[in-house]
């Protein structure tokens, strides 16, 4: 399948530092992934239930208005993780809970594991391997659409990102589609997508479910939870409940893919627990509750989808005086862009390119020679 570049668009994520929020502010968490993220095997009749006025799912609709509906009373989402979550984060902290539901079931992060439902791959736009869309970008476009035109009276604090998938990427694994390594480099990136798209703001906190079991698991499923265990141990994300492993062996699944309510019952007061420990991140971006942050790899090459409208700026440091070749090259490593090729003296350097001719892409800021190098905007197109 020929790659295909996808740029990520501008999320405006960026926390109060207040510590107590006002009355009609709502901590907003996005739900993603696939099946078990939605809930596809839950039954909103045995979901928890929560008070009054302290928990809602945002709906969009076709006209772009946005919408509050109380936990409770809707059956397309009740069924799922929300509701036990939304419960238990109530109770530890006290603040109220808004509910993004974007996951879509049957999806892979890598776009060659594509079952034909799509993909969340921050690297590639296109289609994945049986044309299914990507995901990703119009999620983060709704979640741009809630924050920035929120209902009268509500004001909305984005407080984290729960994530449940994994388990077509597994399978993809087990046939020989790709190594483990591709899906989790691919998720490595589509997290920093989802927590790092606000210039300037907060690392959002990024709470994954690991992957659940299957009545017959595989090696393919192990190395997604193996994979997603490293990631957590190396601070990419918070493993918030590795538990569903032995949903099987507790009757906790509803067919051979999905966890029954009580399971995801089990895994929302989970994930609330997980967040309570963490401080939700609110605390964190004023200075209170601190928390995991995990420096990027080498610029040379890092290709991490921040936003930029069409313009690039990098600073470019040296020591002492010498030759600096900067180049923006696309996600397979080809040099699409010529910065700077020439001598700089000592000092730091700000360099500025339109590159709003390039394809929708992201790109990373590839540098030679001595000094050092911070791009400000990676993701260049859109």
């Amino acid at each position: 399948m020929a790659p295909m570049r996808v740029a990520v668009l501008a999320v405006l994520l960026a926390a109060c530092a207040d510590a107590q929020a006002p009355a009609d502010t709502l901590d907003l968490f996005v739900i993603a992934g696939q099946s078990n993220a939605k809930g596809a095997g839950g039954d909103p009749g045995q979901a928890e239930t929560t008070l009054p006025g302290t928990a809602h799912w945002v709906v969009v609709t076709g006209a772009e208005r946005v919408l509050l509906r109380e936990v409770g009373t809707d059956d397309r989402r009740d069924g799922s993780l929300g509701p036990a979550f939304a419960r238990a984060y109530h109770e530890r902290t006290g603040r109220r809970v808004a509910l993004y539901q974007a996951a879509v079931g049957s999806t892979s992060v890598v776009p060659e594991g594509d079952q034909g439902r799509g993909h969340w791959s921050a690297l590639y736009a296109g289609p994945g391997a049986n044309k299914g869309p990507n995901r990703l970008v119009p999620a983060l476009e709704v979640v741009a659409t809630i924050l920035a035109d929120p209902p009268a009276g509500v004001a909305f604090r984005p407080a984290g990102v729960i994530w449940a998938q994994g388990e077509t990427d597994a399978i993809a694994i087990q046939s020989g589609l790709y190594p483990v390594d591709t899906y989790a480099k691919e998720l490595a990136m589509t997290v920093e997508a989802l927590r790092d798209a606000a210039p300037g703001g907060p690392r959002l906190p990024f709470y994954l479910v690991q992957t659940g079991r299957r009545a017959l698991d595989t090696h393919g499923a192990e190395a997604v939870r193996q994979a997603q265990r490293a990631g957590a141990d190396a601070g990419l994300w918070t493993l918030a409940c590795d538990d569903p492993v032995w949903f099987h062996h507790w009757g906790w699944m509803g067919d051979d893919s999905h966890w029954n309510q009580t399971g995801l019952n089990h895994v929302g007061a989970h994930v609330a627990a997980a967040v309570d420990a963490l401080g939700s991140g609110l605390e964190a971006a004023g200075g209170g509750a601190s928390r995991p942050h995990v420096e990027a790899p080498p610029l040379e090459i890092a290709a991490w989808p921040n936003p930029a409208r069409g313009r690039l700026a990098v600073a470019v440091g040296l020591e002492a005086p010498g030759a600096v070749r900067v180049a923006l090259v696309d996600a397979l490593g080809r040099e699409v862009a010529v910065l700077a090729d020439r001598a700089f003296g000592a000092g730091r350097h700000r360099l500025e390119a339109d590159v709003a001719g390039l394809a929708p892409g992201v790109y990373a800021v590839r540098v030679e020679g001595p000094g050092t190098l911070r791009a400000e905007r990676v993701v260049v197109a859109r």
